[in-house]
């Protein structure tokens, strides 16, 4: 599985216990998306037990 440049940044702030509830932001003027938590854990289970 592939991880997008939206999905790492959702990991990173899952490891922190951050962003919850977060859906995307802006990054250079940009609106930038970022990746479902179902689809973080489903490449990294590992991260369910911070969830």
């Amino acid at each position: 599985m592939v991880i997008t440049n939206a999905g790492n940044v959702c990991y990173g702030l899952m490891r922190l216990q951050l962003g919850h509830d977060l859906t995307g932001f802006r990054y250079g003027g940009q609106p930038r998306g970022l990746a479902s938590e179902a689809e973080i854990l489903a490449c990294f289970p590992e991260l369910a037990s911070l969830a």
